[in-house]
């Protein structure tokens, strides 16, 4: 009965891949349900038997997912991380052959290919390395298919990079079916890792902690080490293009104090409680002005009505919505200081590049903040009462004007070449 079923099913799915009106129906559909949608995923994929598959290269290759920047560049913090290190294990000498790789199930079963040969699937072999660079939410189907399983026994080194378990820990700041997939996720890297590389010691303890709560559910527990990202935007793989209306944007940054925000707006960044907390600056008649640099995220769509009607758009509030790295650069050059009011967060690359062009920042007092910044930043409560970034900046200000606000002039930060080397190393230590 199982098998008749799961046929029916395959056949179904084929007949919904050929009709791309119903196949959107059907998916639409499915986004309420995600554990449903999990099952069918794996279901139509169990078939494939990756067993009897021969390995696609004799050489070892370090095999690196880069699967959203080769598909679609969303251009956030994670995907400049990826260009970042893909670019500098590129120009580093190795012993294995590296490799970046994409998942897909475009032929109707998962499986990787090549970015260099897209119609080679990948296979690899003892001796090969994997490094789950991306931040690939759709590993669970591999998992579901048997793919995982078939590396895993043909002895391969699996490798996740871990940004942070946010969606776990703060589930209230992200839709359901994004927490649900991110604990499959995760549960998945875990199962199958020989190593877990988080990208700051918070998020390492954070994981630490997670299986320790959960380690019932693993049969085999992998290494869990940690690493600092890089910064140095101009020494990497940039993204260009600098739009007409520049150079008046930085000239106005330049006449007044002018405070940014560089983040996908999303709830934990606390985009909201800062836009108040600023309205309530210009309403005291402080001329300062608040620059929001990043794409419009989930959950968001009241705000994002609230900044295209506001009265002080393009005077004293910009929003900067998909710029490249170059304009970027010049935006952190115009900009008084970084301000980075997040919740949470798994590293926080703002204050490290703010760091870069020796730019003061404001923080929220969270952890994660702390390790990163240290002394050289300057710190206000955690708490979700505007009032309080207000008393901040005027704070801060005052100290502005002295020459007396932290300085993150001496702050140590890492550049990119430093950072894929201690990831390099993070990897191969035994």
């Amino acid at each position: 009965m199982k098998k008749i079923l799961k046929t029916q099913i395959i056949k179904l799915r084929n007949k919904i891949l050929q009709s791309p009106s119903l196949r959107n129906k059907i998916t639409s559909a499915l986004n309420h349900y995600p554990n449903l949608k999990i099952r069918l995923k794996g279901l139509t994929s169990q078939n494939i038997h990756y067993e009897h598959w021969l390995p696609s290269r004799e050489k070892n290759e370090l095999l690196v997912d880069v699967s959203h920047i080769y598909k679609e560049d969303l251009r956030t913090g994670i995907q400049r991380v990826v260009r970042a290190v893909l670019h500098y294990l590129e120009n580093t000498s190795l012993e294995l052959d590296l490799q970046p790789i994409y998942l897909t199930d475009e032929d109707g079963y998962w499986c990787y290919k090549y970015v260099k040969s897209p119609k080679t699937i990948v296979v690899p072999k003892q001796g090969d390395i994997f490094l789950g660079l991306d931040l690939n939410k759709m590993i669970y189907a591999p998992n579901q298919s048997g793919l995982l399983k078939d590396w895993e026994t043909r002895g391969i080194a699996i490798n996740f990079l871990v940004y942070d378990i946010l969606p776990i820990q703060f589930p209230q700041f992200y839709t359901q079916d994004v927490s649900i997939f991110y604990r499959l996720w995760l549960n998945t890297v875990i199962r199958y890792s020989s190593k877990l590389i988080c990208i700051s010691q918070t998020v390492c303890n954070d994981v630490k902690k997670y299986i320790n709560e959960n380690k019932e559910q693993f049969l085999t527990i992998p290494k869990v080490n940690w690493f600092h990202l890089g910064a140095d935007i101009k020494n990497t793989q940039q993204t260009n293009g600098i739009p007409s209306n520049a150079d008046k944007i930085i000239s106005n940054l330049q006449i007044i104090p002018s405070f940014l925000i560089v983040s996908t707006i999303e709830p934990r960044k606390a985009h909201k409680q800062t836009l108040e907390a600023f309205e309530r600056l210009w309403a005291k008649e402080i001329d300062v002005s608040l620059v929001i640099v990043g794409k419009l995220g989930w959950m968001m769509d009241e705000f994002k009505t609230r900044i295209q009607t506001h009265p002080e758009l393009n005077k004293r509030l910009y929003w900067l919505k998909d710029i490249s790295d170059a304009y970027l650069e010049k935006i952190y050059s115009a900009s008084t200081c970084l301000i980075a009011p997040s919740i949470a967060e798994g590293f926080g690359l703002p204050l490290i590049e703010a760091a870069q062009y020796k730019k003061p920042i404001i923080a929220r007092d969270i952890p994660i903040f702390r390790e990163v910044a240290g002394e050289y930043a300057y710190y206000f409560k955690d708490s979700n009462d505007p009032k309080t970034i207000v008393a901040s900046i005027e704070n801060w200000l005052e100290l502005y004007k002295k020459d007396l606000q932290p300085k993150s002039d001496t702050m140590q930060w890492l550049t990119w070449k430093e950072s894929t080397r201690q990831l390099i190393k993070c990897m191969m230590d035994n």
